[in-house]
């Protein structure tokens, strides 16, 4: 009989643990990379000036508050068109050479960009003499990371924005890197 209880406990238990994982937050990756029609030097000109994507991130209407740029934690504060919503971003490194950038969101109004937790990096590769390739990968949370949040803070939400910032972000790269001067 004690037998039974013991094992009738161990799977209340195991029973709450597995109900608890299906709930919580877990961490969410995307990558996307698109081919530009750009020399690789053009495109990291725009993608490795970290205190000046607004000039090819669309929803950035300015960066503020920025540091060097160039050495790992340098800040710099987006502000996003239309709502004017700020971002708080850190470089974590700069590799010139190898043409990577890495960086993460420190602050952020989750109405904005419903993310916790995130890190992201862009490379840039060369594709043949003339073109690149630009690979932009993300890994991060929900903005609401306790059990069953609001659609607008679940991981889908998270998800969508991520996608969407970086849809356009590519998109619109590729755009002015191969605009004619």
């Amino acid at each position: 009989m004690k037998r039974c209880w013991i094992l009738a406990a161990a799977l209340l238990a195991a029973s709450i643990c597995i109900d608890a994982a299906a709930h919580s937050a877990s961490r969410q990756k995307i990558v996307l990379s698109t081919p530009i029609h750009a020399s690789a030097a053009q495109v990291w000109a725009l993608v490795g000036d970290f205190n000046n994507w607004q000039r090819w991130l669309p929803m950035v209407e300015a960066t503020r508050d920025a540091g060097d740029g160039k050495t790992p934690e340098a800040p710099r504060t987006l502000v996003l068109k239309g709502s004017g919503a700020q971002i708080v971003e850190t470089l974590d490194a700069l590799d010139p050479a190898a043409m990577v950038l890495k960086y993460r969101i420190r602050k952020v109004d989750i109405d904005a960009f419903p993310v916790n937790t995130y890190s992201s990096t862009i490379t840039v590769k060369p594709n043949g003499a003339s073109d690149a390739i630009v690979e932009w990968k993300a890994a991060y949370f929900r903005a609401d990371q306790n059990f069953d949040p609001p659609a607008k803070y679940d991981d889908d939400a998270a998800t969508a924005a991520v996608t969407a910032l970086y849809t356009a972000g590519l998109a619109n790269l590729k755009k002015v890197a191969e605009a004619k001067p």
